[in-house]
């Protein structure tokens, strides 16, 4: 055998090694793959998830009652002149943004029922929309504070504003406290767990609400009997 007949037989069989080696490598990378990496997660029980939305609820519940004495605690220390109207609206702000990001981390936590996270998406939604009206309320507030018009004037364009403020928030917490009443009406008949609004300390305010609203509208009326 020639010397260069000896180089081809010797590079076609180091050639054959790194093919078997390559194709190895392959068919382990892919088994392992297969066998562990692309199995997916195992289903997660009924009962944990039971357990985890409840404990969610009980923590959103909480959060939502710490929820009016901080606002309250901002607005009676600006009665106080302890806070003037621009450090209020940064206070209430602050607590505005520590709730939403308290509720998001309760949205957040894994296995809980659909309709719990629906419910915390449709609340961290309500409150930044509470917080633009929020802002926007005590800004035309300091306009009127701060203008050079008269002092009835002014006292009338502060009563218009607080109208539209109290309305509003009747209208966000009558809104709150029906998502809230149909949301726990599904997960209690799910998970034979009593899910309550009367857990929150706004129900009083939220009923009373609903019941003017109901008087305001009247009782449903039957409708006539065509035939």
């Amino acid at each position: 055998m020639t010397q260069q007949k000896k180089w081809a037989e010797e590079t076609k069989s180091a050639a054959r090694r790194i093919g078997i080696g390559v194709a190895t490598a392959v068919v382990t990378s892919a088994t392992i793959y297969f066998l562990g990496f692309n199995r997916s997660k195992p289903a997660v029980s009924s009962t944990e998830v039971k357990k985890n939305t409840i404990r969610v609820w009980k923590q959103y519940v909480q959060a939502e009652n710490m929820l009016q004495p901080r606002h309250d605690t901002v607005f009676a220390r600006t009665v106080r002149g302890e806070l003037t109207m621009e450090e209020s609206r940064n206070q209430d702000s602050l607590t505005s943004e520590n709730f939403i990001r308290e509720i998001n981390t309760l949205r957040e936590t894994p296995d809980i029922d659909k309709d719990l996270s629906i419910l915390l998406t449709d609340r961290i939604e309500y409150k930044r929309q509470e917080m633009d009206f929020s802002r926007y309320y005590i800004d035309r507030f300091i306009v009127f504070r701060d203008s050079l018009m008269t002092n009835d004037y002014r006292n009338y364009l502060i009563k218009e504003l607080n109208d539209l403020n109290n309305g509003r928030r009747s209208s966000a917490t009558e809104r709150l406290g029906r998502n809230i009443e149909e949301q726990a009406a599904a997960l209690e008949k799910k998970y034979k767990y009593p899910f309550r609004i009367k857990d929150f300390h706004f129900n009083d305010l939220y009923q009373s609400i609903k019941a003017a609203r109901q008087a305001e509208v009247g009782p449903k009326s039957d409708l006539p009997d065509l035939n």
